[in-house]
């Protein structure tokens, strides 16, 4: 069905802040919802493609964004000839 997949990853505590800020709940709150969501080495496994969005990794996320876009597009030329 699909010729790549890719997932977005963030590392446990920028999961839960964003968690908390979305759905204005508890740290312990958020992490009750993160702990009953499969892991990120779950989603990795799956995938062909990872991209890691973690506070950590806010000014690299547009650069590696546009990188992949890039290998994507060129993956999908050569499937086209």
């Amino acid at each position: 069905m699909c010729q790549k997949v890719i997932c977005v990853t963030a590392d446990t505590p920028t999961q839960i802040s964003r968690i908390m800020k979305r759905d204005g709940i508890s740290e312990e709150e958020a992490r009750v919802r993160l702990n009953k969501q499969k892991s990120n080495i779950y989603y990795t496994s799956k995938a062909d493609y990872e991209l890691n969005n973690s506070v950590r990794n806010e000014h690299n996320i547009y650069t590696e964004t546009t990188r992949l876009v890039g290998v994507l597009r060129r993956h999908e030329a050569r499937m086209n000839k």
